[in-house]
């Protein structure tokens, strides 16, 4: 029996009335997927090329370092002395050449 509330008399059912034969209805018919076996396009799996990625190479560039040198850049240890020319990646130098401790040649 629905009851009814509200200026415009809509009927509101009852929530244990709805969730039992939901319930039972799922108990007895299982109609999940997941539960079953897979189908036949579904057992044959689409094979994925294999892409072999290459890292890019760091080109490395010559810069002469004008103060004193020590620090970490990408998880890596540079200490360099004054005045000594030197090779390094090109992110590394840019990252000294604008911290001013070095100069590109």
């Amino acid at each position: 029996m629905p009851k009814k509330t509200g200026i415009d008399e809509v009927p509101v059912q009852e929530e244990l009335q709805n969730e039992a034969p939901i319930e039972a209805a799922m108990t007895e018919n299982p109609e999940n997927p997941a539960e079953q076996g897979p189908t036949e396009s579904e057992g044959k799996k689409k094979e994925v090329p294999a892409v072999k990625v290459q890292e890019p190479v760091a080109k490395k560039v010559r810069i002469m370092i004008v103060q004193d040198v020590d620090c970490l850049i990408c998880g890596k240890r540079y200490e360099y002395p004054t005045q000594k020319m030197v090779e390094v990646p090109e992110d590394v130098a840019q990252i000294l050449v604008f911290g001013k401790k070095a100069y590109r040649m």
